[in-house]
């Protein structure tokens, strides 16, 4: 967390610094403040995770990208690269704010800013597939890169059968650029074979996702092995997405280890990172305890997972209003299967002990209780007894 406030303090002084000389001398500036308003984009996202953090690296990613486009119309070939990555980066954040808008209940809202990240991320890939015409040992890895971001993009706006022959592209040429360079691409490879995976299990194909996601978590171990600090957040990821396909295809016993193990490298990760990964230890705490509700395995510890949960949700619900009520309630429909499991099986000191954990939610102002939670309608997941979505 203090490196990546320390990185968000040298890019905005970067970007201080080249304002004043971008105005008094724009041929010999400009390039350098689209430089580094786009690095401050980059670092504004990942130093926090509330709207009004991500609103501000939008703005800064759409200055970048203004400033690209007038470089590149006076002088294409210097500046189409940089066009390129400032338009990818910006389909990135345009993605994020329309998840967090659709979670706030904000569908009009959200459904614009998803309709612009697609287009930046299908302005991106043409300005790549460009570059890679005249130099495709340079610029193939970033028409992989931006295959891999435009699948998500196609499927997000219902367009699931373009998205996969996408997703399709993308792990194909990964494959290809890995066999001659390991080093250099097999994270490209990783990352194309789990967005492969969850396009296949969009479409019903979920053995075929299995194998994609599989070789995805097979290839991030190897990666974090080496480069934990880098890999990590990669490995956590696509080990929900086995949990969660492994749950679809009814393998539940099987998602017990990857679910423990996501639930450790998600809390490593909060404890480094909790503006970024207390969201997504949530998620995987709420899937550890689903799996073992529906495999009657370990429960006091699934129990225990689901209150964990709760609570991170509850915590975030404070600070995000709205934005967390569905997985919230989720969460504790969980709870509630668990503590009837415990009851059945005669366990009425764990039962106690959990409904009086209850019984104190309910007296916390700001928080939806129990009862509050379980009468709201869900916005985004009509299952929410199901599993829990790799995206919830």
């Amino acid at each position: 967390m203090r490196r990546s406030q320390e990185a968000l303090a040298v890019a905005e002084e970067a970007v201080t610094l080249y304002r004043r000389p971008a105005q008094n001398d724009p041929a010999a500036h400009l390039p350098g403040l689209a430089t580094a308003l786009q690095n401050l984009g980059n670092r504004l996202a990942e130093s926090d995770r509330s709207l009004d953090r991500q609103a501000q690296a939008l703005a800064v990613a759409e200055e970048a990208v203004t400033l690209y486009r007038r470089l590149a119309q006076d002088d294409p070939a210097a500046h189409l690269p940089g066009l390129a990555a400032a338009v990818n980066d910006l389909g990135v954040h345009l993605h994020f704010m329309a998840g967090a808008a659709e979670g706030m209940g904000g569908r009009m809202a959200g459904s614009g800013a998803r309709q612009q990240a697609l287009a930046a991320a299908q302005d991106a890939l043409a300005l790549y597939r460009r570059l890679a015409q005249d130099n495709p040992t340079v610029y193939l890895p970033d028409v992989a890169r931006a295959l891999t971001n435009l699948g998500p993009r196609l499927a997000a706006a219902g367009r699931r059968q373009k998205a996969l022959a996408t997703a399709e592209e993308a792990a194909t040429l990964c494959r290809r650029l890995a066999q001659d360079d390991p080093a250099a691409h097999l994270p490209g490879l990783a990352m194309s074979l789990e967005n492969l995976g969850m396009q296949l299990a969009e479409l019903g194909r979920q053995q075929e996702a299995l194998v994609s996601v599989e070789e995805a978590v097979t290839l991030y171990r190897r990666l974090a092995q080496e480069n934990p600090a880098t890999y990590q957040p990669d490995l956590a990821s696509a080990l929900k997405h086995l949990v969660f396909q492994l749950a679809k295809l009814d393998r539940k016993r099987d998602a017990l280890g990857p679910s423990d193990d996501a639930v450790t490298l998600y809390r490593l990760l909060a404890n480094e990172n909790p503006a970024t990964y207390q969201p997504e230890l949530a998620i995987a705490l709420w899937g550890f305890a689903w799996i073992r509700a529906e495999s009657s395995a370990d429960l006091p510890a699934a129990l225990a997972a689901a209150q964990e949960s709760i609570t991170i949700y509850e915590d975030l619900s404070r600070e995000y209003p709205g934005s967390f009520t569905v997985n919230l309630r989720a969460a504790r429909r969980s709870e509630d299967k668990l503590m009837k499991i415990l009851f059945d099986l005669g366990r009425y000191d764990q039962v106690a002990a959990a409904f009086r954990r209850q019984w104190k939610r309910d007296r916390i102002p700001g928080v939806l209780s129990p009862g509050q939670a379980r009468a709201a309608q869900p916005a985004e997941r009509p299952d929410a007894d199901g599993p829990p979505g790799p995206d919830a």
